[in-house]
């Protein structure tokens, strides 16, 4: 305990361990990745997004001064040079470079996977220092290498400062002392052991009355069913008596008229009616005019 005081008293130390520890798990993130292709490519763009192969120097290009001649704003030529010349593009302060990582390399060369692994853990430490809460330099100091993986899967380069990284890490620490406690796998197998057998109990009550209500709802429906059959056939009948008197009357009519066939003094009417058109038609009679008819 004493010894971890002193080492969140004094920041050098401290940063010191835990570049160390932050080493170690970029160490194995790298090798890790290195011996497959799809994780390799994965992992690197993940590293790209978060800037830990991005660094900049100063820019060794001065941008020339401009001089703004107070005398001369009245005129319109010297006002648009002047706008010309604030306009140009002028040389950034710094010059922003991107390192790249070799896979061949890291899996075939100790030194470079060393170094590489020095840049990542400077990098990573760089975002996380300095912590406004001691809390969190305590968490900090128990990162893995899963756990940055995850850090940089999940979150994005904003997200990323030591206090919510050792807030979850803390909270990641407490959830595995938890399922990994004795009492908590024992109480947890207790559980599950009396849920099965209330489980059982109740599919076996549900299936008594899922069974009941089935039973009760077929005997309903074949009532209604069988209601509903002699509805129908009664209904039948009616239409069946209803049909047979209308056709019997109107046997009787046709029957009783003195005028024969019915169908066939339809037909008549219709050719009378026909040859009455023909004869009224307008166009017909003009014709006819025409042909002296």
């Amino acid at each position: 305990m004493n010894n971890l005081i002193n080492k969140l008293s004094n920041p050098e130390t401290f940063s010191a361990e835990l570049m160390s520890v932050v080493y170690a798990a970029m160490n194995e993130i790298l090798r890790t990745a290195a011996s497959d292709e799809k994780l390799w490519k994965h992992r690197i763009e993940r590293i790209t997004i978060h800037g830990l192969l991005n660094y900049k120097t100063p820019s060794k290009f001065t941008p020339k001064e401009i001089v703004v001649d107070q005398a001369r704003l009245d005129d319109v030529r010297y006002r648009r040079s002047l706008i010309r010349q604030l306009k140009a593009p002028r040389p950034g302060k710094w010059n922003y470079h991107n390192i790249g990582i070799d896979r061949t390399r890291i899996l075939s060369d100790e030194t470079y996977l060393d170094e590489m692994s020095k840049v990542l853990a400077y990098r990573w430490v760089s975002r996380l220092l300095p912590c406004e809460l001691p809390t969190s330099l305590i968490a900090l100091l128990k990162m893995d290498a899963k756990f940055i993986a995850f850090c940089m899967d999940k979150m994005g380069p904003h997200q990323i400062s030591g206090d919510v990284v050792g807030y979850l890490l803390m909270r990641h620490i407490a959830e595995e002392a938890v399922e990994t406690s004795p009492t908590y796998i024992a109480v947890s197998t207790k559980l599950r052991t009396e849920c099965a057998a209330i489980r059982a109990d109740f599919e076996r009550e549900l299936a008594i009355i899922v069974a009941e209500t089935r039973a009760s709802a077929a005997e309903s429906f074949a009532a209604i069913t069988a209601e509903t059959n002699r509805k129908a056939d009664e209904a039948l009948l009616r239409i069946n008596g209803n049909l047979a008197a209308t056709a019997a009357s109107c046997q009787k009519a046709l029957d009783e008229s003195p005028k024969g066939d019915a169908e066939t003094l339809w037909r008549a009417q219709l050719a009378a009616r026909d040859e009455e058109r023909r004869k009224n038609c307008k166009v017909r009679r003009f014709f006819r005019g025409l042909m002296g008819r």
